[in-house]
């Protein structure tokens, strides 16, 4: 049986990928976005706190577009899509492709959070 692959950011903080204050960046309409993971797995962007990747990156893009999504107060969107952290390299990765190259047990580049 393959193992799961995390669900949450305190998966991969546990895993030791992520630790907290990495930066994640977004980008929207060709404008770069930051948050920073708190330790206890949330995200702070624009001075607001959130527990969701998706809900995060979805109120930047209202705050910043005024887009908003049927039944929401916030644009719908994919968190693990939308943040990206970069690397010691400097190369920005995906969330979702750390995610996944943790369950492969192949991440290769410890991700720096600095």
């Amino acid at each position: 049986m393959e193992p799961k692959i995390p669900a949450s950011l305190n998966d991969l903080m546990e895993h030791d990928v992520l630790r907290p204050n990495a930066k994640l960046h977004g980008e929207i309409d060709g404008h770069s976005v930051e948050a920073t993971l708190n330790a206890d797995g949330s995200l702070t962007a624009d001075g607001k706190a959130y527990g969701s990747l998706s809900v995060a990156a979805g109120s930047m893009i209202t705050a910043r577009t005024g887009k908003v999504s049927s039944k929401r107060s916030y644009y719908a969107c994919n968190g693990w899509l939308f943040w990206h952290v970069r690397d010691g390299n400097g190369d920005l990765w995906p969330l979702n492709k750390i995610r996944e190259q943790v369950n492969k047990k192949s991440l290769k580049r410890r991700v720096d959070m600095m």
